[in-house]
């Protein structure tokens, strides 16, 4: 039990000096963690959940509220990624041209030109490539959230299993949101203005 709570402390001082670092509010409550940072008109929120009775199994998430103007989706997972099926209906597979990425990563999407372009970023794919075992996705908002939002709201969302303990991988992370959401800005995908998160 020591040495858990040495993990935890190490990890809690970790996403601390993080959020220090990037100008974020950070906040340990009873059965989770959050970090959230104001970008622009955006609020990016991680938060670790920790999902099973015992809290042994947890999972860090990363979710940004946007406000569609095309209906752009995409996804992206390593190649062992097991989905619900008719999760992907719609999307086709892209292949974006960096053979390292692409036999790693499947890539699916409603617009490959798009997706092309987004992943033509070498930081975004050279970052992500280096978090490794992770889903991100642009995706529609969940039922149960309780706020009738309107109905081009979406969420760009990231998922990873675990605890994000190093703080290089956090830098990456955020870094590559950023150049997603700025790119669907300049692509005309999302609008620039603030969506109140919920």
């Amino acid at each position: 039990m020591a040495e858990l709570n040495k993990e935890i402390e190490k990890r809690v001082k970790i996403w601390e000096q993080f959020a220090k670092e990037i100008g974020a509010v950070y906040n340990c409550f009873e059965n989770d963690e959050e970090l959230v940072l104001e970008y622009k008109n955006w609020e990016i929120k991680l938060d670790l959940i920790k999902k099973s009775k015992d809290h042994c199994q947890s999972y860090t998430r990363l979710k940004v509220f946007i406000s569609s103007l095309s209906n752009f989706k995409f996804d992206v997972h390593k190649e062992d990624f097991t989905a619900t099926i008719g999760k992907f209906f719609g999307m086709q597979d892209v292949i974006v041209g960096d053979t390292a990425f692409d036999k790693k990563f499947v890539i699916r999407g409603n617009n490959e030109d798009k997706i092309k372009e987004l992943f033509s970023n070498e930081t975004l794919r050279n970052n992500l490539f280096d978090i490794d075992d992770f889903h991100l996705e642009i995706t529609d908002v969940p039922i149960y959230y309780d706020y009738n939002f309107p109905k081009n709201i979406r969420i760009l969302f990231f998922e990873t299993y675990g605890e994000i303990e190093h703080i290089e991988l956090l830098r990456k992370l955020f870094k590559s949101i950023m150049i997603v959401l700025d790119y669907l800005v300049t692509s005309k995908s999302i609008s620039e203005k603030e969506v109140l998160a919920r």
